[in-house]
């Protein structure tokens, strides 16, 4: 594993959590493989590197603020594919509460405060964005309200 260190945990991340500022039309799949590399180091613990493993709750929050990057406004061409992004997302919000105990450990009381901040910021960004039958906000609306509140 070359993520050997805190430092290059952090680093890793920093430009991981960057992709997901990149360009919807054009770097999808790199947004879903960032998705991807996040949710596996989130709830399995054997594909974690170990310096995420021995700071989890720092790491995991680190995650979902990389995570909410995703919801800022773009180009209403792509509003098909980001509402699918997004929604992966949503899913692993949601995921958490139900497998914490089980898999996860103890998701930290700061850490439960991220996720709510989080969600409501995320559900203020979708919910300000200008609506209309296929506009992000409209898509992702009944999801954003459920994780919410399965969260709370």
């Amino acid at each position: 594993n070359v993520l050997v260190s805190r430092s290059h945990a952090l680093w890793a991340m920093e430009v991981c959590g960057e992709g997901f500022r990149l360009p919807i039309g054009e770097c999808a799949e790199v947004i879903g493989n960032v998705t991807d590399l996040y949710r596996q180091w989130i709830f399995d613990p054997k594909k974690r590197p170990s310096p995420i493993q021995n700071e989890y709750q720092f790491f995991l929050q680190r995650i979902l603020k990389h995570f909410s990057l995703l919801f800022s406004m773009r180009s209403e061409s792509v509003v098909e594919v980001h509402s699918r992004l997004c929604s992966a997302i949503l899913s692993i919000f949601q995921q958490i509460p139900m497998i914490s105990a089980k898999k996860l450990g103890d998701v930290s009381e700061e850490t439960w405060e991220v996720i709510l901040k989080l969600l409501v910021a995320m559900g203020d960004s979708l919910f300000l964005a200008p609506k209309g039958p296929s506009s992000l906000g409209n898509n992702l609306c009944k999801q954003m309200l459920r994780v919410l509140f399965e969260c709370w």
